[in-house]
């Protein structure tokens, strides 16, 4: 599986994927700096999913890697359907940690359920 993503010469896109139970959850991560440590990402991926499907826009969900020292916070800000009628989540991230960043992106839920980078 392949996900595109650009976000100009300055910006850089990371695709984890991480087994859990028997979910797969896909995190497109696009910030403007570095990617934190490959183990935060599954701890952000896991809060992305869970916010994405659970959390009101304008909640925050939390999450955070014991192991690193990594946290942040995903905000849904809006949810809406695409022309091909997906439903869709606009979002913001916010990271701290080895690394700073904060961006926002747009994911979409395919029909297993999982939100994936829409933009």
């Amino acid at each position: 599986m392949s996900i595109e993503h650009s976000r100009g010469q300055t910006g850089r896109c990371f695709v984890y994927q991480a087994t859990a139970f028997v979910a797969l959850i896909v995190v497109s991560s696009c910030g403007t700096g570095q990617a934190t440590n490959p183990a935060s990402h599954v701890a952000l991926g896991s809060a992305l999913q869970h916010a994405l499907e659970n959390n009101a826009s304008g909640e925050a969900e939390q999450w955070q890697n014991p192991d690193t020292g990594d946290r942040g916070t995903i905000r849904p800000i809006r949810t809406f359907v695409s022309a091909s009628g997906i439903p869709c989540r606009e979002y913001d991230v916010a990271v701290m940690g080895g690394t700073s960043d904060s961006w926002r992106d747009v994911a979409c839920r395919d029909t297993n359920g999982i939100w994936k980078d829409g933009g």
